[in-house]
């Protein structure tokens, strides 16, 4: 087992780049808790201008504060991270885990920039038709994270 359950799979977009006085409140948040037998059990949702940061501390807490991961851990812990949302234990970041399965599956474009050997990320979106998850778009938070939890289910076995 890649991830450990429960899990929370987050994701946050924002408008704004950070530095800007309006960037806390240019976040959306989106959240799925999947339970210890991989579920979705609950979700969590705010639209930026929102007391989206407090509301989501708060949601983690009572949820048990389980780990969290995402399709690209280093975007949204650090983002998260510069709003206060540091505490919570990280698992595996889903991309990585991802990128092995499909370039073994040979599921991956080469990079067009000339560079031998080396492959194209998949985005979020490719991921989800690969393992045959159903979405409705991207770049909405809920959305998004619905459609990468869907992804841990599948590489769990889960979904």
């Amino acid at each position: 087992m890649t991830f450990p359950f429960p899990l929370v799979v987050v994701d946050v977009e924002n408008t704004k780049k950070p530095g800007d006085p309006e960037w806390a409140k240019s976040l959306e948040i989106g959240a799925v808790l999947l339970d210890k037998d991989g579920k979705q059990a609950s979700t969590f949702h705010a639209r930026p201008g929102t007391l989206s940061v407090m509301g989501f501390i708060q949601w983690l807490r009572a949820n048990g504060n389980p780990p969290l991961t995402s399709y690209n851990v280093s975007f949204d812990k650090e983002r998260l991270a510069g709003v206060g949302v540091g505490g919570p234990e990280w698992a595996p970041d889903i991309l990585p885990v991802v990128i092995q399965i499909m370039g073994d599956e040979g599921a991956l474009e080469p990079l067009d920039n000339g560079e031998q050997g080396r492959t194209k990320w998949p985005t979020l979106e490719e991921a989800a038709e690969f393992f045959g998850v159903k979405h409705d778009g991207a770049h909405h938070a809920l959305v998004d994270a619905k459609m990468a939890a869907g992804v841990v289910r599948k590489i769990e076995g889960k979904g």
